[in-house]
């Protein structure tokens, strides 16, 4: 019998395939083979029956896909302190809808398994932190037909991505001291090329700057992508440029060198220079907290809307048309900046 074949081929139009009564007709078949033969479609997966013996066609793009494992597959990479908020968000929702979170964590892009991503083995994946398009080509490779999304990297693949709009902060970062009165601004940036994120708000600080008339040519500060600031590096950068207010775009760890160094130095925040800083964190140094001026990444909604995403696209069997979520920092005043 050819019921298969026709429903592959688009015999019949979905999503309602024709009563028994009009296969027998059609097929000059009796009942039990028509019964017979729907039933192995249903178990091919090609058909479901719904309440009414109602029969519906299922579409071939979630066909390809098989049988859910109700499974969802997370890789995190390049840890950060704020990842704890995006991952209990995403273990949270995951749960909520009935599929079983799976998180991986690797120290770098390329320490991860591409066995991980077999297609079988999950309804979705969730990639955290990812910086490496040659990696995230590959994943989706691996995956596809099933749904995947990023978070927190910008790129130019085709993939439903939700990130931070880096140049706003970067810009807001700038605005910010320019407008409290401070003429010799400097930033302090991670020198990785391959993260646009941090390339676009440094494009973004320096844009504020030229808006309000100062130089951006001597003012930044660049440091090696695996390593903490040396701290001769950052004699020489303050040493010669005296500056009074700096912007340090980066993640914890760095906020607390430069703050520390600071300290050292005998410099305190705000009066002898004033920090904004990137990502609502606290630092400390020592038992002190620093109650940095900061560009905060609203990493809530971001991981919202991206897995509110992954399950649209699970839910529609689709992979068509990929979306960019760029959601806006907002600027949270403590007092580390100075108004002159």
């Amino acid at each position: 019998m050819d019921i298969s074949d026709k429903i592959k081929k688009r015999g019949f139009s979905p999503p309602v395939l024709p009563s028994e009564r009009v296969l027998i007709e059609m097929y000059r078949a009796s009942r039990k083979t028509i019964r017979k033969a729907l039933k192995i479609l249903e178990q091919k997966g090609e058909i479901e029956t719904n309440s009414g013996r109602l029969r519906t066609i299922i579409p071939a793009e979630k066909i390809m896909l098989g049988p859910k494992t109700k499974v969802i597959r997370c890789l995190v990479t390049r840890w950060s302190e704020y990842y704890t908020i995006v991952l209990n968000i995403i273990n949270t929702m995951i749960k909520q809808r009935g599929y079983v979170p799976d998180f991986h964590f690797q120290k770098s892009d390329c320490s991860y398994d591409e066995n991980m991503f077999a297609k079988e083995t999950m309804d979705g994946a969730i990639l955290v932190g990812i910086m490496n398009d040659e990696i995230i080509s590959r994943i989706r490779q691996k995956i596809h037909p099933r749904p995947m999304v990023l978070i927190n990297h910008t790129t130019n693949l085709r993939v439903d991505t939700a990130t931070p709009y880096s140049l706003a902060a970067g810009f807001m970062a700038g605005e910010h001291l320019a407008k409290s009165g401070h003429k010799n601004i400097g930033a302090i940036f991670k020198d990785m090329p391959e993260d646009r994120n941090f390339r676009h708000s440094f494009e973004g600080f320096k844009e504020a700057l030229i808006s309000h008339g100062m130089e951006c040519n001597n003012n930044i500060c660049l440091w090696a992508t695996d390593n903490l600031i040396p701290h001769n590096k950052l004699d020489i950068f303050f040493d010669k440029n005296k500056f009074t207010g700096i912007f340090v775009s980066s993640y914890c760890a760095h906020g607390e060198v430069v703050c520390g160094y600071l300290e050292s130095r005998r410099k305190t925040i705000p009066n002898d220079v004033s920090v904004i800083g990137c990502d609502d964190i606290d630092i400390k140094i020592g038992n002190k907290s620093i109650a940095l001026d900061v560009v905060r990444t609203d990493w809530k909604t971001i991981t919202k809307l991206a897995v509110n995403r992954l399950f649209d696209l699970i839910d529609k069997a689709s992979d068509a048309g990929c979306i960019r979520f760029l959601v806006h920092p907002s600027l949270v005043i403590r007092g580390s900046v100075k108004n002159q």
